[in-house]
C-alpha cells in the first residue's frame, strides 16, 4: 500500500511514495528511499522549521547549518540518528540498565536515564525523543531533567503514541523496589530489548498542561490524523488486552497499535512556571496565606509519618500532593491517589522525589489491580465528601497488608456542624464518634482514636531530658473570667483513627502529638492583620469625628439660616395694599 499524498521525506530529501507494509499503522509506513517512518520524517521536519527555516528540505541537505547546534537525542540508532551522528556537537544514548551512567558499552552506545541525566545544566541547544517517554517509569522526572540539560531558549521536540480524546493515564507506576499495575501491562517493540519495553504512561490530550507546567512552552508542531479519536487504541480492560496480546504473539503490534503522527515542540522557558490549582473553597492549598487549617493539615501528616517511616503508603485523596510529599521523606515508597485529574498532575509537577508518584482515580474504586500491597494507607478529611462509606473501608481493606494500618480523619459532626448549626456545601456525610467507632470495627479488629483541635497555649518543659508524662491545663473563659476546665469540656473539632488487623501498635506510635509552629508565622500574621485593622479602624474614627464636627458646624449654620427666615416670614407683608403703605405711605 502507497501513500499517494505529501510524501516527501525530511530526513533524507526523497520523493518517493512513502510504503505501509499490509495492516500497518499509517503512522509508520517508511520512505522508500531512507526506510524512515512517517512519524520521524514528521520530526525532521519540525527541527528544520525550527533550527533552519522553511526553505529547508531535508536534514541530509542541512547538516551545514545544524554544525553549531549541541543536540542530545535518547536512542542510538534510527533514521534521524544515522544523518545527525556526523555533527560534533551531536550526543545519543540508550537506557542500558547494567552500565553506570554516562559510560560507553561495548557497542560505542552511551549509557544514560532520561530520570536522571548526567549531562550539566544548560548544555543543550535541542533535546530529541521519539517514543521513548511512554517507556519511563517516572515521566514527570524525565522532562524535568530535559528541562535542565537545554539551554533557555532551547527545544525539546518529542514524539508519544498519543491517545487522543482522552487524558494522560499511568498504567504501570513504581512502587518501592518494584511496580505495580493500574491497567494491563503492554509492551511496545524494542530493537535492544527481545521483550520489548513496558509502557507506563498512556499520553492524552493534557500532555501539554503537564509540560507547561514544568517550565515548557508546548505547542504541536506537526500533525498528520489518520485516523478519528474514538479509534485509537485503548488497552484498559482485559478483553481490550486479550486482542492485544493476540496480535503480540504474532508479532503483530503494529498492526493493533494505531496512532495519529503528531509532534510536539516544548521550549524552555527561562524560569520554571510555577503550578497552581484553583481555590474550590475547600480544598487545601499550602501556599494560600497561613491560617489555623495550616496547622490543623500539615499535624496530620506529621502525626502518619511515624507510621510510614520505611513503609510502602497509599494516600487517598491527596489533593495538592503536600501531604504525600512529607510522607515521602520518610516512606519507602508513597503513591498519592486522587479523583482530580487536574490535581494530579500539579502534584506530579509539583513534588518530583524517586520514591513518590499520583495517579487519578476515586477513593471507592481505586485503580490498583493487584491487591494486599501497602503497609499504610492514609485518608484524611476525605471521608465526609462521600456517601458510600463501605466502599471505601472494602477498598482500605483489599489493598491494606495483612498486618497494614488505616489512619483516617473526619470532622466530628457533633462540634463542627450540629454546635454552630453549620453546613459545608462539600460535605456529604459526616459522622459522630460512635458511627466512627461502628464504621471501623466492622474491618478491622482493634481501633484507636484520637481528637484534633486548634488550641491556643502555653507550654511549660523541662529543660534537660524527661520521660515524665506532659501534664495537660485548660481554660474556659466564663462570665469574663478565665476558670480550669475538665476533660469532658475538651472539643474535639476532628477525630483521628489508627486501625488495623495487627496483634498490637508501638506504644511511640500511639502516643499524644503537639504541632509546634516556632516560626509564630501565624500567630504573627494574626498580630500583623489586628494592628493593620486597629490602625485602619482609628482612621476611620478619626475621620468620622472630623465628619462629626463639621456636620455640627453645618447644623449650626441651618439653624442661624432658620432663625432668618423665621425674621424674614414675620416681617413679610400680608397684601400688596400692606406693602405699598409700608414701601411709600400709600394710603387708600
Amino acid at each position: 500500500m502507497n501513500m499517494p499524498e505529501n510524501n516527501h521525506c525530511f530526513i533524507c530529501g526523497g520523493d518517493g511514495a512513502f510504503h505501509v507494509p499490509e495492516g500497518w499503522s499509517l503512522r509508520e509506513s517508511l520512505c522508500s528511499r531512507c526506510g524512515a517512518a512517517r512519524r520521524n520524517r514528521d520530526l525532521a521536519k519540525t527541527i528544520l522549521e525550527l533550527f533552519v527555516g522553511l526553505e529547508a528540505t531535508s536534514l541530509a541537505d542541512s547538516l551545514d547549518r545544524l554544525k553549531d547546534l549541541s543536540i542530545f537525542e535518547a536512542q542510538a540508532e534510527g533514521p534521524i540518528h544515522l544523518f545527525l551522528k556526523e555533527l560534533p556537537g551531536y550526543v545519543c544514548s540508550e537506557y542500558l540498565e547494567d552500565a553506570p551512567l554516562g559510560a560507553i558499552d561495548g557497542r560505542g552506545i552511551r549509557s544514560e536515564d532520561l530520570e536522571r541525566l548526567s549531562f550539566a545544566d544548560r548544555s543543550f541547544d535541542l533535546a530529541i525523543t521519539q517514543d521513548v517517554l511512554e517507556h519511563v517509569r517516572r515521566p514527570y522526572k524525565a522532562f524535568s531533567e530535559i528541562r535542565r540539560v537545554l539551554k533557555p531558549g532551547g527545544y525539546h521536540v518529542f514524539t508519544v503514541p498519543l491517545h487522543e480524546g482522552r487524558q494522560t493515564t499511568r498504567r504501570t507506576v513504581p512502587l518501592g523496589g518494584r511496580d505495580i499495575d493500574i491497567l494491563p501491562t503492554v509492551f511496545h517493540g524494542d530493537p535492544l530489548r527481545r521483550e520489548g519495553s513496558l509502557v507506563y504512561t498512556d499520553f492524552g490530550d493534557d500532555i501539554i498542561a503537564l509540560t507547561e507546567s514544568l517550565g515548557f512552552a508546548t505547542s504541536i508542531a506537526g500533525v498528520e490524523r489518520f485516523y478519528p479519536a474514538c479509534s485509537l487504541p485503548w488497552i484498559a480492560d482485559d478483553e481490550a488486552h486479550r486482542i492485544y496480546e493476540e496480535f503480540k504473539k504474532r508479532g503483530d503490534l503494529l498492526k493493533i497499535l494505531k496512532y495519529n503522527s503528531i509532534v510536539f515542540a516544548s521550549r524552555r522557558e527561562e524560569a520554571p512556571r510555577k503550578p497552581g490549582l484553583p481555590w474550590t473553597g475547600e480544598r487545601f492549598l499550602p501556599w494560600l496565606d497561613e491560617s489555623m487549617i495550616h496547622y490543623e493539615h500539615l499535624h496530620r501528616y506529621a502525626f502518619a509519618r511515624t507510621f510510614a517511616a520505611g513503609k510502602d503508603v497509599l494516600d487517598v485523596a491527596c489533593g495538592e500532593g503536600y501531604g504525600s510529599a512529607m510522607l515521602a521523606e520518610t516512606a519507602s515508597s508513597v503513591l498519592g491517589l486522587d479523583i482530580d485529574g487536574e490535581a494530579v498532575i500539579h502534584a506530579s509537577a509539583s513534588y518530583i522525589q524517586d520514591n513518590l508518584a499520583f495517579i487519578e482515580g476515586a477513593m471507592t474504586a481505586a485503580p490498583i489491580r493487584e491487591e494486599r500491597l501497602f503497609d499504610v494507607i492514609v485518608c484524611f478529611e476525605a471521608l465526609e465528601h462521600i456517601d458510600d462509606h463501605e466502599a471505601f473501608m472494602k477498598e482500605a481493606a483489599r489493598l491494606l497488608k495483612p498486618e497494614g494500618v488505616l489512619i483516617v480523619s473526619t470532622p466530628n459532626k457533633k462540634v463542627y456542624s450540629d454546635g454552630p448549626s453549620y453546613s459545608n456545601p462539600y460535605h456529604l456525610r459526616e459522622l459522630y464518634l460512635e458511627e466512627f467507632k461502628e464504621l471501623l470495627s466492622r474491618y478491622f479488629s482493634q481501633a484507636h482514636f484520637f481528637g484534633q483541635a486548634i488550641e491556643t497555649a502555653s507550654r511549660i518543659w523541662p529543660l534537660v531530658p524527661s520521660d515524665l508524662p506532659e501534664r495537660r491545663e485548660s481554660l474556659l473563659r466564663v462570665d469574663g473570667a478565665f476558670r480550669l476546665a475538665g476533660e469532658r469540656e475538651q472539643r474535639d473539632k476532628y477525630y483521628i483513627a489508627v486501625a488495623s488487623n495487627a496483634p498490637e501498635f508501638s506504644a511511640e506510635c500511639l502516643a499524644p502529638s503537639i504541632l509546634l509552629d516556632l516560626s509564630e508565622r501565624i500567630i504573627g500574621r494574626m498580630d500583623r492583620t489586628i494592628n493593620s485593622l486597629s490602625e485602619e479602624l482609628a482612621e476611620k474614627n478619626r475621620l468620622l469625628k472630623a465628619q462629626a464636627e463639621e456636620c455640627g458646624g453645618l447644623k449650626e449654620r441651618i439653624a442661624q439660616i432658620e432663625g432668618l427666615m423665621k425674621s424674614i416670614e414675620s416681617r413679610r407683608p400680608r397684601s400688596f395694599r400692606e406693602f405699598l403703605k409700608e414701601m411709600i405711605g400709600w394710603q387708600p
